[in-house]
């Protein structure tokens, strides 16, 4: 099983945004939710599924990026 994961997200990631009223809003968890979850999706499938042919070798390679 192999996974690859990775995605372009805007600039700004540390930048301070507010609401209306002026307090904090929270960054983008995007990149989070794409490279992490992902790759616990993936494995939870993966290891479910090499569950069912135990006699069998197994590899999972998760791989992830945040390139710009």
């Amino acid at each position: 099983m192999f996974a690859n994961a990775g995605g372009a997200f805007p600039d700004g990631f540390l930048d301070d945004e507010v609401d209306e009223g002026g307090k904090l809003r929270a960054p983008s968890m995007k990149s989070i939710e794409v490279n992490l979850y992902g790759a616990v999706y993936t494995s939870k499938a993966a290891i479910h599924y090499f569950g069912k042919e135990s006699y069998k070798q197994h590899q999972l390679v998760l791989t992830g990026s945040a390139a710009r």
